[in-house]
Parts: structure tokens; sequence; C-alpha cells
């Protein structure tokens, strides 16, 4: 059975793996529950033929072109434009000089999956704009907060990564049944992150049109790297398209399913 894998990359003992079945008649989507691994780990586990590794999702700037000296492609300017618009903080997509050993960690693991012979589909995505996109289109305030907050040192930062944990996959596998993993640990903000991660790898295989492509364009310099941009959840964000997108049909019935799922 097919599947997708989400990787949080950050540091070496903070760097989070899901995996999901790309089946969508499975009883139960999660193959692995998000855990702590190293990037050899991450490797071996996508090339065993016996795990049948078709798309590899990663948190981390995969794509580059030599004029972005300040670390910023245009793919990441748009969403960050579109997170102030929102009313979220754009620091939620960081420049990849600011990341530095993230997007190191990145590059890296995409190199070795290619040298070693990975034919699926390496993707980019950043969590945190996803799941600011959701909180956008539902409106719930719980649920905006634990977006802000739920990376921060707070004496709530549990219950916050619990609402995301519970609204992310009652938004995309409210059918299916999946345990909670525990979220006490101090960094486990990443098990959100590679959860959203594996999220974007399957519904691209069995919803595309819920996503959409940024594209990563430069009208000067060739762009090197893995990706042809980052891929986010094909959500409208800015309050203006949020209020005109609810309008269509089937959408209010949506919303009231998002909302009475969780509250």
């Amino acid at each position: 059975m097919t599947k997708v894998v989400g990787i949080d990359v950050a540091g070496s003992e903070n760097t989070w793996m899901c995996s999901l079945h790309l089946t969508p008649s499975h009883p139960s989507p999660m193959a692995i529950v998000p855990q702590l691994i190293s990037l050899r780990e991450i490797v071996e586990y996508c090339l065993n033929p016996k795990n049948k590794v078709k798309i590899i999702v990663i948190d981390a700037p995969l794509s580059y072109a030599l004029n972005e000296e300040k670390g910023y492609r245009n793919c990441e300017t748009s969403l960050r434009k579109n997170l102030r618009k929102a009313g979220f903080n754009s620091n939620f997509i960081l420049s990849s000089n600011s990341l530095m050993g993230v997007t190191s960690r990145g590059r890296q693991l995409a190199e070795e999956l290619r040298e070693r012979g990975f034919s699926g589909e390496i993707i980019e995505t950043i969590p945190r704009y996803c799941l600011a996109q959701i909180a956008s289109f539902v409106g719930k305030k719980a649920v905006t907060d634990a977006v802000n907050r739920y990376k921060k040192k707070s004496v709530n930062v549990i219950q916050h990564r619990e609402i995301l944990w519970k609204f992310w996959r009652l938004s995309h596998f409210w059918k299916s049944s999946i345990l909670k993993p525990s979220l006490t640990h101090k960094k486990s903000d990443g098990v959100i992150d590679a959860f959203v991660c594996a999220t974007i790898g399957y519904l691209i295989a069995n919803n595309p049109k819920a996503v959409h492509l940024e594209r990563h364009v430069n009208n000067i310099e060739p762009i090197r790297g893995f990706v042809e941009g980052v891929h986010v959840l094909n959500y409208p964000f800015t309050p203006s398209a949020i209020n005109k997108f609810r309008t269509q049909r089937g959408v209010r019935k949506e919303i009231k399913t998002l909302t009475s799922l969780y509250y």
C-alpha cells in the first residue's frame, strides 16, 4: 500500500516524521504517528521498497536562485503578504538565511533521496501557513489563537497544540480513527507540522484541487533545487476573498461541518 511521508525538518534532535496511507478507503490513514527521527532513518524508510513511499513532503526551503541573496523567494514573499492581510504574523515564514540549519538539512535530505534513487515526488510546504489558512476560513478564535501560540513557551502551549491536532484531523480525516500522539514534548510543535506535511501529500494524491502551488519564479537567474514552489491549501485567505468564497454553493455546508465537528 503506497504511502506519503511528511517531514518537519529542524535540528538533529528535533526532526519529526509522519506517514499516511494514500488509499482513502484504508480504515486508518495513519501509517506512522509523528515521531522524532534522524535524516538517515528517514532516507532508509523512504527507500525501503516494502514501505512504497510515493510522495515526500518537507517543511524546508528546497529551491533557490543565485540573486535571492536576502533568502526570500517570490513565492514566500507572496505568502507573507497573504499572512499580513489576514492578520497573522508574516514571520510565520522566515527566509532561508534565517532558517540556516533547516535550509541546509532539508536540501541535504532531498539531495540524498534523489542521489540514492528515490523516484517519487518531493514537495515543499509551510505547515503554519496551512494552519493559518484553515483558521481564517473557519473563523474560530480558539483555532486562530492556537496557530499564533503553538510554538511559543507558555503554560497553555500543550492545549494549543491539542486544539490544532484535533481540528486538523477532523478537517481532513473526520471519518477515520487516528490516535492522538503525545504533545507534551517541549518540541512537539513538530508533531503538528509533520502531520500537516503528510496531509498535503495525501491531498495531492487524492484531491489535487484542494492544494495550490505557489510557484517559485525568477526572471533573472535560473531556479535550482528540488521543487517548483510551495504547496499550500487551496483556500482563500484575505477577508474579502473568504467572504466571497463562503457565498459559493456547498461552502456554507463545509464551514458548518468543520465547526460542528470541533465545537
